[in-house]
């Protein structure tokens, strides 16, 4: 959808700042706020992943404000890359030994970790690692069970 598409679009762009609110389309709209970086008119790249919407960390994301000043998505112009797995688990989970550790593995393979809400793990890997994050991950949450 580009903005002569829909009226409420205006082509002003985002200002540039560090953290900003995006409203995400859909039933309900979701308000959150990101960090982004601008690197055109109105496109940015999310220094972090959305929750929420669409777009994760490296994503390159077209922002534009709407007639009520509100900084609307409209698409991801150009995704990162990167492989995603967004994973749900316990908090103690997280702080576990194990997880730091593996955590850290996914840093030195080039790797991008993030959490959010607590409970919420994002995970970025370059395309050419081989690392299964899913089945890594389920090792710790297996062993938390037993």
């Amino acid at each position: 959808m580009s903005s002569s598409d829909n009226p409420q679009f205006d082509p002003q762009p985002v200002s540039s700042t560090e953290a900003s609110q995006i409203t995400f389309p859909g039933t309900i709209a979701v308000t959150e706020t990101l960090k982004v970086t601008q690197i055109a008119s109105s496109k940015y790249r999310l220094q972090n992943s959305s929750v929420f919407g669409e777009g994760y960390y490296g994503d390159v994301v077209e922002v534009l404000r709407d007639e009520n000043g509100k900084n609307r998505f409209v698409r991801v112009v150009s995704p990162s890359g990167l492989k995603v797995d967004v994973f749900v688990l316990a908090e103690e989970i997280l702080a576990s030994r194990e997880v730091e550790s593996f955590l850290s593995r996914i840093l030195t393979l080039d790797g991008v970790c993030e959490r959010a809400h607590g409970g919420v793990l994002f995970i970025h890997l370059p395309p050419e690692s081989n690392m299964d994050a899913q089945k890594e991950l389920q090792k710790f949450t297996q062993r938390s069970k037993a």
